[in-house]
């Protein structure tokens, strides 16, 4: 088994990859399991300044800056080894997947609704997963419901949230602050002093966790970030 990771899902018709990092240093999530979704053709960095990078994730709003993901970081780096061909194929047959006994995060970049719902129930209910966390913008496309077992929906304002409430969603909202709607609390990993999501797992649509609360965490990252994320939240009012 590669010591890189795996490749889930290459689609080259549609020119988007998913992998499966093995290894994360990641300060917010721990050490979980994460997967990419990646434009096959450019690089990610490339690709957000194309516009392909909509390939993989829709008509999320944060793709005009907002985004808290540094495309010139993992994602790239990802991207890279993947073009050297150091990812090793998904092989449903390979029996030592049985020992993942880890829990992962689906979409460390790219929305995780591009990962075909066979392979989450391969990952979940053959290879010992432990648990998961993973968001959607397409939450709204009616097709895609099942994705409701391993996702939050992932929204922008209290109109959304609503919408995606009544949909039958649970829901993660990146607010300008702390402030709860009804029936939301904010992140453990803010509200806790740092309690990873890897020893949380909240975020896992309705699958454990179904009867918890929705999330709510306040926007974070970049000063170029933040200026984006006020800018869209001036033009929702």
């Amino acid at each position: 088994m590669s010591k890189y990771g795996m490749i889930l899902e290459e689609n080259i018709g549609a020119d988007y990859v998913v992998i499966m990092t093995y290894a994360s240093a990641n300060i917010k999530t721990g050490n979980m399991l994460q997967t990419w979704i990646l434009c096959i053709s450019e690089d990610p960095v490339k690709a957000g300044q194309s516009g392909k990078d909509s390939i993989v994730c829709g008509d999320c709003i944060h793709r005009a800056g907002s985004c808290y993901v540094n495309k010139g970081q993992a994602p790239l780096s990802v991207w890279k080894t993947y073009k050297k061909g150091k990812y090793e194929p998904l092989n449903f047959e390979r029996l030592e997947y049985k020992t993942f006994n880890r829990k992962i995060r689906f979409g460390a970049y790219g929305d995780p609704v591009l990962l075909d719902l066979s392979i989450y129930s391969f990952l979940i209910n053959k290879c010992q997963i432990k648990g998961w966390t993973g968001y959607t913008h397409q939450w709204k496309d009616l097709k895609l419901d099942g994705y409701k077992s391993y996702l939050m929906a992932s929204v922008d304002d209290p109109l959304e949230y609503g919408l995606s409430v009544a949909m039958g969603w649970r829901s993660f909202r990146v607010g300008s602050d702390s402030s709860t709607l009804e029936g939301e609390i904010v992140c453990p990993n803010v509200k806790e002093k740092r309690l990873l999501c890897i020893d949380c797992g909240l975020c896992d649509g309705l699958g454990r966790h179904k009867n918890a609360k929705n999330i709510v965490v306040p926007a974070h990252g970049s000063s170029g970030v933040m200026n984006a994320f006020n800018k869209i939240q001036l033009a929702m009012v």
